[in-house]
């Protein structure tokens, strides 16, 4: 069973992992809804990292 740190860091990996992969669906989209798209991702990632 993996421990809290390991869980933490796969948080971060998941969070990146999935802003690397929306960020060219996102560039696609209008303006508005690119700009929302990254900036949710980002803090998604921000509060992973936050956590380890």
């Amino acid at each position: 069973m993996n421990g809290p740190r390991e869980e933490a860091r796969l948080a971060v990996r998941r969070a990146g992992q999935r802003l690397t992969e929306d960020a060219a669906a996102l560039m696609a989209a209008s303006g508005e809804a690119a700009e929302i798209g990254l900036q949710t991702r980002a803090e998604e990632l921000r509060r992973a990292i936050l956590v380890t």
